[in-house]
């Protein structure tokens, strides 16, 4: 018989006095509590034979403050850890709060009121409960996600193991010294849980390796033994930046992949991929520090031949055979294979191109011209659509008009390369369909005319339009003050030039000299008023200004004996 049986034993014979006893030798051989041996002999087999309390099921706090301890505890949790606020903290708060008043209630008791009602830390930290998903075929749909494999950083263009003493969970600082991580990306198809894994050297996640991630995933691998391809009808990601970027939700819905829209955080809609990248991890990743590689070609050569091995070699659970084997039960219906990879860089580059609609109600788009007569509400010679090029439709496009879609199919063409729907010369007349402004011109035009209109009616006959306008004008302005300009003769005298000013505008009217300038600064000096300055010019030009032999200027007319100024 064990210790603990022979614990039990003796707590079964006991009286109530004698059980302390008991427990304080029992405490003294092996070292624990009281506490800790009623529980050892509860899991034995005893049980406790105690009277009724008679405030059993009565409870001091009413549900509202019970509720606040634990929103407190919940609230302050960790996204991943979960609940971390001890409710000897919880309480305390509340008391100091005065949410509760202090002394009610011990920390023990709190704990025993919020077991009681699934509100304790084991029942917050449960998972939520979840839908199961299933998908209908191979390639229904696919999942993808990426994580940063830390385990490699690129250091000197080369890739190196990571140090576990500077990268772990308590020296994250250090990872962001990094400045190229390497970005592990994976998808999984939901049916066959087929795996695919790339690795790119980049600072962050982008669009572009998005791009090339996706079009690597669903083209035609270069290795017989691994079949997986194709584009899937639905595709799951988490809402990154680079995943819901315009340039990623224009390209897949040219490829007619659905996108859903996530619901709040759930980790169990991810659990698909989230399990590959695990497996990535311990089964690819975990060989790298056995056999280094030395460039991200070379891993991710390694990395699509494990993939090869591990989708045709493991065994799923859930169906029971290699993935690669579960996969190969698509049909030819459900596998659509990836356009050419010209195409996709043309979509994903230029998703939509615009275009104005033609007089026949036809675009030109890709070497091919469509007719848009069933667009509604579209204006010939006037209206611009977006059209979207989807490989899996074509020759069919898709036009956009006013957030509403069509699809269009091209003209076919008849000999001599006419349209096969024009009307034959002498055969048929077809006429268009009267477009909608053409419509509203004719109502208005009914309005303005009436509906028996001749060749020289007036629009709106009888309608006035002239005389009287001024009279519908009720204010009456008051005259503005001005200040009138009085230029007068006497003004001009007043105002004056320099002999430099003067004597440039002479240079300009007529032929200027030494003597003539030593004269008119005789007679006038320094400065000259604005009349003389005229009556100089004039008499220069009409060759009347002259300087007599003394040196002094006269106007001809003025002294016969004088001489002509004459300028060398």
């Amino acid at each position: 018989m064990s210790w603990q049986e022979e614990m039990v034993a003796e707590l079964s014979k006991a009286k109530n006095g004698n059980k302390t006893h008991i427990m304080k030798r029992y405490e003294a051989m092996t070292g624990k509590t009281t506490t800790h041996l009623y529980r050892i002999a509860k899991k034995f087999g005893y049980e406790t034979v105690r009277k009724n309390r008679a405030d059993k099921g009565e409870c001091c706090l009413t549900e509202l403050q019970i509720k606040f301890i634990a929103g407190q505890i919940h609230t302050t949790g960790r996204e991943k850890k979960g609940t971390i606020m001890p409710v000897k903290e919880a309480l305390d708060i509340a008391e100091q709060n005065n949410i509760i008043p202090p002394g009610s209630v011990s920390v023990a008791r709190m704990q025993d009121l919020l077991r009681e009602r699934g509100l304790n830390k084991k029942a917050l930290n449960t998972q939520r409960p979840h839908v199961p998903m299933r998908s209908l075929h191979p390639n229904h749909v696919h999942f993808m996600d990426v994580s940063v494999c830390i385990q490699y950083y690129l250091k000197n263009k080369q890739l190196r193991i990571e140090n576990e003493k500077k990268f772990y969970k308590n020296k994250w600082e250090n990872f962001g010294k990094i400045k190229q991580k390497i970005y592990r990306y994976v998808l999984t198809d939901h049916f066959s849980h087929t795996i695919f894994v790339k690795y790119y050297i980049a600072k962050g996640e982008t669009q572009d390796n998005l791009f090339d991630f996706l079009t690597s995933a669903w083209g035609t691998k270069n290795n017989g033994k691994y079949p997986f391809r194709g584009v899937p009808f639905l595709l799951m990601m988490d809402r990154g930046a680079a995943n819901i970027s315009k340039a990623i939700i224009k390209f897949l819905k040219n490829l007619d992949v659905e996108f859903p829209e996530p619901g709040v955080h759930n980790p169990m809609r991810q659990g698909s991929v989230e399990r590959a990248q695990n497996h990535v991890e311990m089964y690819f990743e975990s060989k790298l520090k056995i056999q280094s590689v030395s460039d991200i070609q070379e891993l991710n050569h390694y990395a699509m031949d494990w993939c090869a091995f591990m989708n045709a070699k493991f065994i799923h659970t859930r169906f029971g055979t290699p993935r690669t084997h579960c996969w190969l039960k698509i049909k030819e219906h459900q596998l659509r294979e990836r356009p050419d990879l010209k195409v996709l860089q043309d979509i994903y580059s230029n998703p939509s191109e615009t275009r104005l609609v033609d007089g026949d109600y036809s675009i030109s788009f890709k070497g091919e011209r469509f007719r848009l007569k069933h667009v509604e509400d579209i204006i010939p010679n006037y209206s611009k659509v977006n059209v979207f090029l989807k490989p899996f439709i074509w020759p069919q496009i898709v036009v956009e008009f006013r957030e509403k879609e069509y699809t269009a199919r091209p003209i076919k063409k008849a000999d001599g390369g006419f349209d096969a729907d024009a009307a034959v010369i002498g055969q048929n007349h077809k006429s268009m369909p009267e477009s909608t402004t053409q419509q509203k011109i004719k109502q208005i035009e009914n309005l303005a005319y009436g509906e028996d209109r001749h060749k020289d009616d007036t629009p709106f006959a009888g309608l006035h339009v002239f005389g009287g306008q001024s009279d519908r004008i009720t204010t009456e302005f008051m005259p503005k003050k001005s200040i009138p300009m009085n230029i007068t003769k006497d003004s001009l005298e007043e105002r004056r030039i320099s002999m430099f000013d003067l004597f440039k505008d002479l240079s300009l009217a007529g032929i200027m000299s030494a003597s003539l300038n030593h004269a008119i600064r005789a007679k006038y000096g320094e400065s000259i008023s604005m009349v003389d300055r005229d009556r100089l010019v004039d008499a220069m030009e009409e060759g009347l200004l002259i300087v007599d032999k003394n040196g002094n200027l006269r106007f001809e007319g003025e002294d016969n004996d004088s001489l002509k100024a004459v300028a060398n």
